[in-house]
Formats: structure tokens, sequence, C-alpha cells
């Protein structure tokens, strides 16, 4: 069943990686968001163990160059988080 709560995040942070260009992602960066927001988008992920454990390390390494791409991925993270995800 989808969980539009949840699919609102996602498609909010995908938005922002979209326009990755003013956040000055390279290519790889982009890359690894994707198969992250990827992950976190597909069914199943309630059921992925290591899914709040990847977010918090993306947005860790993120910390530094993209201060505003780390705050979105805590943002995902804790939302998910809240509706069980």
């Amino acid at each position: 069943m989808p969980n539009r709560p949840a699919d609102e995040h996602l498609d909010a942070l995908r938005a922002r990686l979209a326009a990755a260009g003013e956040h000055g992602l390279t290519p790889a960066e982009q890359e690894e968001l994707q198969r992250l927001l990827d992950r976190a988008g597909r069914d199943g992920a309630r059921d992925d163990p290591g899914l709040a454990e990847s977010l918090e390390e993306a947005a860790a390494g993120f910390e530094a160059r993209h201060p505003s791409v780390s705050a979105a991925l805590r943002t995902v993270g804790v939302n998910l988080a809240n509706l069980g995800i």
C-alpha cells in the first residue's frame, strides 16, 4: 500500500536532487543520492532494516560540503521513521 506522506517527502528531496547544480553536487554524489531515494521509495522499504542508517550515513557524508542536502536527508529520515519506514 502506498504511503502518501512518505512519497511526498521523497518527491521533495528528488526535486532538490534535480536542482543539484545549485548545490554543487558531483555526478557521483547525485547518483548516490538517487540510489538512496530509489531504495527509500520502493515497495518493501519498511522491511529494509538498514535504510535509516544509510540515510544518516549519507547525511553525515554531505554535511561539510552540502549542508542543505544533509539537512534534507535527515528530515526525510526522521519523517520516514515517524511513518514507520
